[in-house]
């Protein structure tokens, strides 16, 4: 019988990794062949239990963790308890109708079929605005400070 585990569990365990053994800082694997390295991860080794042992977990960069990890049964486990899957309203609180998100298919890790995933419209709307007004404002700031240097000579 498999090891069923829920989501608070799996992140009081990763918590408890990091708090005792700090973040993972190298790849365990000896046939890595990464060369642009983002960060590293602490992976459950296969056929050990999730529990609060060192021992059952190694550190591997995220690529070799994806190949080592990701397999189509693990990703069907982790899509069952997400509980965002099917939402009817985004994280602000807008509801999420046909007529206020809007959808991109994004590549999948290892030649695996696209995803679709879905936006607030709303949210959308009110993050291009911000990003508008605080470049507006960026750019305003650095024109009067270029007066002033220019005004001073």
């Amino acid at each position: 019988m498999k090891n069923k585990i829920n989501i608070k569990q799996y992140g009081k365990i990763h918590h408890w990794i990091r708090y005792h053994y700090g973040s993972a800082n190298k790849c365990e694997n000896k046939k890595c062949q990464a060369t642009d390295i983002k960060g590293y991860e602490w992976a459950l080794i296969k056929g050990k239990k999730y529990e609060k042992n060192i021992k059952n977990f190694k550190q591997l960069c995220r690529s070799c963790h994806k190949l080592y990890d990701c397999t189509d049964d693990f990703r069907e486990t982790m899509r069952k308890l997400n509980t965002n899957t099917n939402k009817k309203v985004c994280k602000f609180g807008h509801k999420l109708t046909n007529e206020n998100t809007y959808s991109y298919k994004r590549k999948g890790i290892n030649n695996n079929p696209t995803r679709t995933q879905r936006h607030c419209i709303t949210c959308n709307t009110i993050r291009n605005r911000v990003y508008r007004k605080n470049k507006r404002e960026a750019l305003d700031t650095i024109s009067s400070k270029l007066k002033e240097l220019t005004d001073g000579k």
